[in-house]
């Protein structure tokens, strides 16, 4: 088979998989979103927005160092160190979380913060297994492990939502989901322990050896993740739980559906290009035909969705909920260059732009940041939601010229 036809059957299983599982996922948030209200939905967005942001500290970035790694073996060590890495800086959030609750036990939290440490180790592992499954070009597993994942989320907040709803039953449906989607990879757990454990010198001499991956891919992707919660983490300072609840709602929805799908195409990208780089073929190709596919297909698409928002809210999660359904409409121009920078923002790490690249996160993060506080001044909600995705719609379309630029600058140097 072709590379190219290889990339689009890889690709497409996984978008397959993710769009299956979403489908089911999307089904049981009807009954989610009639069992639960707006505030319970708030607390569980503040919890994932920092425990997403922990998650990524964790492991240290290394996971992408498995899959680039020249050796099994050193991949199988680096897999190893992300695994230490993981259980002391879970370690460390406990004994942090738990100075918060004694000293300030009604924060938005409240004693939920005491499960940040769990959620961190718990998905931190499963992104250094999925990893390893992405090493191994094992797409089958990856595809069915994503589904049981999205879909056992959703199943579980049912069966917690039946007996009692309430904010721990959300919150313990996302650290089980992922307990759930384990078992698709535990071919390459078992290989791995039966390896044995290397040193913690070899540990550590494979983490000097890669340490830009700390030093600048942990930054970018830091910052990248704040960039996706930066809105959560702000809106409590200036209006309330429940319209963190109506914007976790519309994320459910609108943008954890496509950031699960790029996320997906994103793997079988990294890993493709990957090889291209190493073997210095050109890469342009592959990013002109994902990007006129992206708008060519995703420009028609957000217009029906802007017409019929509020129906398709109104349908899914019910009357309550129809504030979210002005948010995601808000969101669409930003969706569409979010959606592709989300998959070839590994391109300055394949290339070696890593710390040009995190410069430029962190401008994008200081841009996010100015627009919610001088929206914040000027807006009510509504207004305010129009006014913020309709800037860093314009900020994320930046950044992709930026992605573009690096590819051009690749081209030419492998022509010389």
């Amino acid at each position: 088979m072709k590379p190219r036809n290889i990339i689009a059957y890889n690709a497409l299983k996984l978008i397959a998989s993710s769009v299956l599982g979403q489908a089911v996922a999307l089904l049981l948030l009807m009954i989610v979103g009639r069992q639960y209200n707006e505030e319970m939905m708030g607390v569980l967005g503040t919890f994932l927005s920092w425990g997403g942001v922990l998650a990524i500290i964790a492991t240290g970035r290394y996971e992408q160092a498995i899959v680039i790694a020249p050796s099994n073996q050193e991949a199988f060590g680096l897999y190893l160190l992300g695994i230490r890495l993981t259980i002391l800086f879970s370690l460390f959030t406990l004994s942090v979380a738990g100075g918060i609750y004694l000293l300030f036990p009604h924060q938005a939290l409240g004693s939920y913060v005491l499960l940040l440490p769990l959620f961190v180790l718990t998905t931190s592992f499963y992104a250094l297994v999925a990893s390893v499954a992405l090493r191994e070009k094992s797409f089958n597993r990856l595809s069915l492990s994503q589904s049981i994942n999205g879909v056992g989320n959703n199943l579980l907040k049912v069966i917690w939502g039946s007996f009692h709803p309430s904010v721990g039953g959300l919150i313990f449906s996302s650290i089980g989901a992922t307990f759930l989607a384990l078992p698709p990879y535990t071919p390459f757990i078992k290989k791995i322990y039966h390896r044995g454990f290397s040193s913690l010198s070899e540990s550590l001499s494979l983490g000097i050896k890669y340490r830009n991956f700390p030093c600048y891919s942990l930054p970018q992707s830091l910052v990248n993740t704040l960039l996706g919660v930066v809105l959560v983490l702000f809106l409590p300072w200036r209006f309330g739980v429940a319209e963190v609840g109506f914007l976790t709602m519309a994320t459910m929805l609108a943008r954890r559906p496509l950031n699960l799908i790029s996320e997906n195409i994103g793997r079988v990208y990294f890993q493709q290009m990957s090889e291209k780089v190493q073997q210095q073929v050109p890469i342009a190709p592959l990013v002109r035909r994902l990007t006129l596919l992206t708008f060519g297909v995703g420009i028609p698409l957000a217009l029906l969705l802007a017409w019929s928002m509020d129906y398709l809210v109104l349908f899914f999660v019910g009357h309550k909920w129809l504030t979210s359904a002005h948010i995601i409409r808000c969101m669409l121009p930003m969706l569409l260059p979010n959606f592709l920078s989300s998959i070839l923002n590994v391109i300055p790490d394949i290339l070696g732009f890593q710390r040009s690249n995190m410069w430029s996160q962190i401008i994008l993060l200081l841009l996010y940041t100015t627009i919610i506080l001088v929206g914040f001044q000027i807006f009510d909600f509504e207004e305010f939601t129009l006014f913020f995705f309709g800037c860093t719609a314009l900020t994320q379309v930046g950044y992709l010229l930026y992605l573009f630029r690096l590819v051009i600058l690749y081209e030419r140097n492998i022509q010389k």
